[in-house]
């Protein structure tokens, strides 16, 4: 009887160590870089503050569910993980790539999957799921004062890469990012229940730090998703006069911005939403990202490799991963040399040369995995509130495989874990109502 008490005692112990866990990686996941990279207060080395608490909180829901709940060690995901690091040991072996190399490498697009499985693990009550949800907002919306201020202090400038919020600067494209995991959901709210205006008003404020980080890929990208977000609530135009008026109000300060924003000197089209100009920039890597540029350089020195490199790529953490900027990998080097920018924006360019064709799709199977437990949650329960924020994040996750061309969207945490933890809120079974007991 003693035993059993302890145990409980214990159980109940390591749940709230993890739920507290979790808050701390909600809290920190979007402030690290302010005290560390940008104010200079903290040590670098405290970025891993919000990796170690989320491997914590999976380590010991994976203790609680083998001890009270088998069955959830078993999750939708489990195939395609395995693939992955399959296809990462596997072009590792060819390419010579040492196990600690490899092993970096991997953390990148499948450390943010952990985001998934912690909630997976743990089933963690409604209350704390909201309460999570209010706080990663709230973190959210202070980016609306930051970004104001940011932009007053350096608008002689009209810089982007100056206007970052609590991020590191140049991360403004990575701001805008993490921004669209909460524009979406709340769109989706507001469309679906246009009589609340809470959701409307959430989305607008968060309008202001999207237009001043001058995100054009984010920019492009958010009408697709905002359609996927809404589209259920279109056979009913009359509701979405708020929606309208929130896109017509964006579109105008959008437009004030660039039209007062000076023109770059030297660009062969200087309108900055320009489709030519942007088009130019994936070719030219000394005026812009150069992407198309880069992905013509791998894909001929691969080529040349022979049908190893073809197939399994150059290898983990060798070209333009995180792990192969972090390493300063030598062909990242020689491709960059000279260029606007030493790192290679575009998740599908990044693992696509250092996996290969073939090694690329455990990688593409476990996102299209991921989206598609989004989708049939809300396709399960599409009505109420909840239905609404599904479909949000449903439209929100889609950015896994939208935004491959745009960024590392895998490695980015604030991005990918935001994605992970939406789908496992998507896929989390309903909580059904006990049977009536017959006495």
């Amino acid at each position: 009887m003693r035993q059993a008490q302890a145990e409980d005692a214990l159980s109940r112990a390591a749940r709230r160590l993890a739920t507290a866990l979790l808050y701390l990686v909600a809290f920190w996941l979007p402030l690290q870089y302010l005290p560390t990279r940008t104010l200079h207060v903290l040590p670098l080395a405290f970025i891993w503050l919000d990796d170690v608490a989320l491997a914590g909180a999976v380590a010991l829901g994976a203790l609680l569910a083998w001890r009270r709940h088998p069955a959830r060690l078993r999750s939708p995901l489990d195939v395609p993980v395995a693939l992955c690091i399959a296809a990462g040991v596997a072009s590792a072996v060819v390419n010579h790539v040492s196990p600690g190399h490899l092993l970096l490498a991997l953390r990148g697009p499948l450390e943010p999957v952990l985001a998934f499985y912690v909630i997976w693990l743990l089933r963690p009550p409604r209350r704390h799921l909201l309460a999570l949800a209010a706080l990663s907002l709230g973190l959210a919306l202070l980016q609306v004062p930051v970004t104001l201020a940011q932009f007053a202090l350096t608008r002689s400038d009209m810089s982007r890469d100056l206007v970052f919020g609590t991020f590191w600067i140049g991360a403004s494209n990575s701001m805008a990012f993490y921004l669209l995991f909460f524009l979406l959901p709340l769109v989706a709210l507001a469309a679906a229940r246009p009589e609340r205006r809470a959701p409307l008003y959430a989305a607008a404020a968060l309008m202001v730090p999207f237009v001043l980080s001058s995100s054009r890929g984010a920019l492009l990208i958010l009408p697709l998703l905002v359609l996927a977000a809404v589209w259920p609530q279109l056979r009913r135009p009359a509701g979405l006069s708020g929606l309208a008026a929130l896109v017509l109000a964006a579109a105008v300060g959008l437009g004030l911005f660039y039209a007062y924003k000076p023109v770059i000197e030297g660009s062969e089209d200087a309108r900055e939403l320009s489709p030519r100009r942007f088009w130019i920039e994936q070719w030219n890597r000394d005026r812009g990202m150069g992407r198309l540029y880069y992905a013509r350089w791998i894909g001929e020195r691969m080529a040349a490799r022979g049908g190893p490199a073809l197939a399994l790529g150059v290898g983990p953490s060798r070209f333009s991963s995180s792990a192969g900027a972090f390493l300063r990998a030598p062909l990242l080097d020689e491709a960059t040399k000279g260029g606007h920018s030493p790192i290679i924006p575009g998740q599908l360019l990044a693992t696509v040369s250092e996996y290969g064709l073939l090694g690329a799709l455990p990688f593409l199977w476990l996102m299209a995995a991921g989206i598609g437990l989004a989708h049939g949650a809300w396709k399960g329960s599409p009505s109420g509130e909840a239905g609404a924020v599904r479909r949000g994040l449903f439209a929100a996750s889609l950015f896994l495989l939208a935004g491959t061309v745009l960024e590392n969207v895998w490695e980015l945490p604030h991005v990918a874990m935001l994605a992970w933890a939406g789908i496992a809120w998507c896929a989390l079974p309903e909580a059904k109502p006990a049977p009536p007991q017959i006495r």
